[in-house]
C-alpha cells in the first residue's frame, strides 16, 4: 500500500545525490588552520625528522617517470622509476624513507620506505614498501580544518542519468551552499520507456549541500593522538509523482567526486590529503494509483572519532527539519528511499578516514477513503579510520548514531478478518471428503483478511482447547491435526504493520478417528529360540514394537501363565520363564478404539547342559528398513543372553555384502549375562562411495569360553545417490 512514509523516504534519498559536472575555477592554495577543539591551549611541538627520511625535491619529482604498485596486501609494495639519479637520490640505502608532495607522475605524492635500489641503464629503479608517518617523523603535529569548496573540485563523475551537480561559489538559497543537485529523474519505470509516464515514479527538485572536514594528528615521542570529523549540511525541496500499479526495488549510485590533493607540511615533511565523496540512493516500495507529494527538508550532522589513549565518538547531530508538503491523488502506495553520502580523506591517495551519513524518509498513504498516512525521517552515521598503513594502531570503524524522528501521522485502522475455512488437506491425508472431521485428519485452516493500509498482514491461529502447530503459508493457511475430540473455538487474528489487530472466530467439532489396526514386530526372542534355564528359571530381554509407537499400549503375554512378564513394553522389558518346555510369547498393541494387533514367537526352555553354552543374540534395525539412503542414520538394536550368566563381549561390524574383509567396526564392548544394546550410526560414514551398495550388519558375541563367537546379521541396501 502507499505510504506517506515511503514517499518521504524517496525524497530524502533523492535529495542526497544527483550531480552533473561543471568545470571549476582554478584552485586557490588551501589554508592550514588549527581547530580550537584539538589540544586546547597547547602549542605545536617542534617537528623532529628521523635521520633516514629524505624529502623529495623538485628535481627528483621531475625525474620520476613511473610509480606502480607491485603488491596490494598485506603491505603495499611499489616500484619507482627515475630518469636519472639526482643529487638527493644518490646514495639511497634500504631503510631510507622517501616522502613527496604531488608531482607529474605521482599526483597524490607518496610516503615509502626503500627496500632495494638498482640501476637499469640511465634509470634508477627503487623498490619500496608503504611507510608510516612515524617512520618519517619522530615528533610533529598536523591540524587541518577545511570546507570542500567548488574551486577544489577536480572531477565529478555521474553514475546515473537525470542527475546534475552544479558547483557555485554562492547559491541563493537563503544560506550559503557550495553545491546544488538538480533532480529530474525517473526512479522506476515498469516498461523501461520513460516516454510513457503511466507506470513510473518520477522526481523533480533541488538539493543543496556543503561538505567539510577537520583532521588533527599529533606524533609524540611516546604515543600518537588523532582526531577526525566529516561534516555534511544539506537542504532540499523535492516533488514525487507516482503513477501505475507495481512493486519496485532499486539501488542508485548517483555521483562520485574527487577533489584536488591538498598538501600540508609538518616541518619539511609534506602530508598529502585527497578528499573524495560518493552519493547514492536506494529506493523500494509498491504503488497503486496516481499520487503527487511535495516536501521541504534540511539536515546537518557530523561524524568522527578521536584517539587519545582510547577511541572516542566525536559525532554531533543529527539536526534536521522536515516540513510535510501537500499530498494529492487517489490510490495507495508504500514507498521508501534513502540517500547516503560518504566522504573520504585519503592520505597520499592510499587510505585514511571516512565519514558516512545516510537518511531516509518513509511515507505511507491511502486514498480514497478516510485519509491515512504517516511520515518518518530516519538517519544513521558511521565513521572509520584505516590509518594503520601510516600510523601504528590507528584503525577504527563503527556506527556513530542511528535514530528516527516522527514527523506526522494519522490514525491507523485495524484489519478485518473476512472469512475462516476448514477442509481436509488432500496432499497430506486423503480421507472421505464428506465424512465429519476426526482426530486422524490433517486439516487445512485458511483465513482471508483485508486492511485499508497494509497489503501484507501477519496472521495467527489459535484454539481454546490446544495449541495450533504449523507455519502460516503465503496464502494464509496452516495445516494441523487435532488429537482430542469434541467442540472447540478457532480464532484467527490479523495484525497490520502498525500493531493494530482484528479477529474472527468459528466453532469446530472433531470426532473420534477410525483408527487402523496396529501392526506389531518382535525382534527378541527370535522364533523357535532355545533358552537354557539356571535351575528352574531363565530370564531374557524382550524387544518388540508396534505402529502405535506407544509402549503404554503394548503388552507382552505368555502361553505359560507362570512366566513373569512386565506390565507394558516400556523401558527394557524382560521375561522370567518358570518351568521347562515350549511356550508362545505374544506382544499385543491396542489402539484408542480397542482394536488389537499382535505378533508371536515360540520359545523352548530347556535345562542347561553340563558343558558351557555359547552366548546367544538377536539383531535388527529400528523400523526394519531394507534401504537406507546416503547420509541417513540407522539404529541397531540387539539382545544378548548367556546361559551361565557370564559376561559377554560383543563387536558390531558393517561390511559390503560378499566382502567381509571390508568390515568396519561400528561399536564394541561388554554386557552382563543378559541385556539389550542399541547404537545409532550413519552407514555412509563408513563407506562413502555414491553408488548402489548392499550391506551386511554383523553382531558377534562371545563369553570367551568358546572358539567361535555367536553371529547374527541384518542385510540392507544403499541406493545410488540422486543425479
Amino acid at each position: 500500500m502507499f505510504s506517506a512514509k515511503s514517499i518521504a523516504a524517496l525524497t530524502l534519498g533523492i535529495l542526497v545525490f544527483t550531480a552533473c559536472g561543471s568545470t571549476p575555477a582554478p584552485a586557490a592554495p588551501p589554508e592550514q588552520t588549527h581547530p580550537g577543539g584539538a589540544q586546547p591551549g597547547s602549542e605545536a611541538p617542534q617537528p623532529i625528522v628521523r635521520p633516514a627520511t629524505r624529502v623529495i625535491d623538485a628535481a627528483s619529482r621531475q625525474a620520476l617517470t613511473g610509480l606502480k604498485t607491485l603488491e596490494e596486501t598485506p603491505l603495499p609494495v611499489y616500484e619507482l622509476r627515475y630518469a636519472a639519479a639526482t643529487d638527493l637520490l644518490r646514495g639511497l640505502q634500504p631503510g631510507n624513507v622517501l616522502v613527496s608532495e604531488p608531482g607529474p607522475h605521482a599526483p597524490y605524492g607518496y610516503l615509502v620506505k626503500v627496500r632495494s635500489v638498482r640501476q637499469e641503464g640511465d634509470e634508477l629503479v627503487i623498490t619500496a614498501e608503504q611507510a608510516r608517518l612515524t617512520d618519517a617523523l619522530e615528533q610533529g603535529r598536523l591540524e587541518v580544518e577545511q570546507r570542500l569548496r567548488p574551486d577544489q573540485l577536480e572531477a565529478a563523475e555521474p553514475l546515473a542519468q537525470g542527475v546534475r551537480l552544479t558547483a557555485h561559489s554562492l547559491i541563493d538559497t537563503g544560506d550559503s551552499y557550495d553545491y546544488t543537485v538538480s533532480l529530474d529523474r525517473v526512479l522506476h519505470d515498469v516498461d523501461g520507456n520513460e516516454q510513457t509516464t503511466a507506470d513510473q515514479v518520477a522526481s523533480k527538485g533541488q538539493i543543496h549541500f556543503n561538505m567539510g572536514y577537520s583532521l588533527y594528528l599529533d606524533i609524540g615521542l611516546f604515543d600518537v593522538d588523532f582526531r577526525a570529523k566529516v561534516h555534511l549540511k544539506e537542504k532540499a525541496n523535492v516533488r514525487l509523482d507516482m503513477h501505475g500499479q507495481y512493486a519496485f526495488e532499486k539501488s542508485h549510485e548517483l555521483y562520485k567526486t574527487s577533489f584536488k590533493p591538498v598538501t600540508f607540511f609538518i616541518g619539511p615533511v609534506p602530508v598529502v590529503i585527497v578528499p573524495k565523496m560518493k552519493l547514492s540512493l536506494d529506493a523500494s516500495g509498491k504503488v497503486q494509483g496516481e499520487m503527487t507529494y511535495e516536501l521541504a527538508q534540511s539536515f546537518d550532522a557530523s561524524v568522527g572519532a578521536e584517539y587519545i589513549d582510547d577511541w572516542k565518538n566525536l559525532s554531533s547531530g543529527p539536526n534536521w527539519t522536515f516540513k510535510p508538503g501537500t499530498f494529492s491523488g487517489q490510490g495507495s502506495a508504500e514507498v521508501q528511499a534513502g540517500p547516503a553520502v560518504r566522504g573520504d580523506l585519503m592520505l597520499y591517495g592510499v587510505a585514511g578516514v571516512y565519514g558516512k551519513v545516510g537518511a531516509y524518509a518513509r511515507f505511507k498513504a491511502q486514498y480514497p477513503g478516510k485519509p491515512l498516512w504517516q511520515l518518518d525521517l530516519c538517519t544513521a552515521g558511521e565513521a572509520g579510520v584505516a590509518l594503520d598503513l601510516f600510523v601504528t594502531e590507528l584503525k577504527y570503524g563503527g556506527k556513530i548514531f542511528q535514530g528516527c524522528k516522527k514527523v506526522a501521522e494519522a490514525a491507523n485502522t485495524p484489519p478485518v478478518v473476512k472469512s475462516i475455512t476448514v477442509e481436509r488437506d488432500g496432499i497430506i491425508f486423503g480421507g472421505n471428503p464428506n465424512a465429519p472431521f476426526s482426530t486422524q485428519d490433517f486439516l487445512r485452516i485458511c483465513a482471508k483478511a483485508e486492511d485499508a493500509e497494509d497489503a501484507a498482514l501477519q496472521l495467527s491461529f489459535a484454539s481454546d482447547k490446544e495449541a495450533l502447530n504449523g507455519t502460516v503459508s503465503n496464502d494464509g493457511c496452516i495445516v494441523h491435526r487435532f488429537t482430542t475430540t469434541g467442540s472447540r473455538t478457532l480464532t484467527v487474528t490479523a495484525q497490520d504493520s502498525g500493531g493494530l489487530k482484528g479477529s474472527k472466530s468459528m466453532s469446530l467439532s472433531i470426532g473420534e478417528a477410525d483408527l487402523p489396526v496396529p501392526t506389531v514386530q518382535i525382534s527378541a526372542p527370535s522364533s523357535n529360540q532355545t533358552v537354557y534355564a539356571q535351575g528352574n528359571t531363565a530370564t531374557v530381554s524382550l524387544l518388540g514394537s508396534s505402529s502405535l509407537e506407544d509402549c503404554t499400549r503394548e503388552k507382552w503375554s505368555s502361553s505359560n501363565p507362570a512366566d513373569l512378564l512386565p506390565g507394558n513394553n516400556c523401558g527394557n522389558p524382560q521375561v522370567t520363564f518358570a518351568g521347562m518346555g515350549s511356550r508362545t510369547l505374544t506382544l499385543t498393541a491396542t489402539n484408542a478404539q480397542n482394536e488389537q494387533g499382535s505378533a508371536s514367537v515360540s520359545v523352548n526352555v530347556q535345562p542347561k547342559p553340563a558343558e558351557n553354552q555359547q552366548a546367544q543374540a538377536t539383531l535388527d534395525l529400528l523400523g526394519q528398513p531394507t534401504q537406507i539412503y546416503r547420509g541417513d542414520p540407522a539404529t541397531a538394536r540387539w539382545t544378548v543372553t548367556d546361559p551361565e550368566n557370564d559376561a559377554v563381549s560383543y563387536v558390531l561390524k558393517l561390511y559390503r555384502k560378499g566382502e567381509p574383509g571390508s568390515a568396519q567396526v561400528v561399536d564394541q564392548g561388554s554386557m552382563g549375562g543378559s541385556g539389550v544394546g542399541q547404537k545409532t550410526f550413519v552407514p555412509s560414514d563408513y563407506f562413502s562411495a555414491c553408488v548402489s551398495t548392499d550391506f551386511v550388519l554383523q553382531l558377534e558375541v562371545t563369553d570367551g569360553k568358546h572358539a567361535d563367537p555367536h553371529v547374527r546379521t541384518y542385510s540392507f541396501s544403499q541406493p545410488k545417490c540422486p543425479g
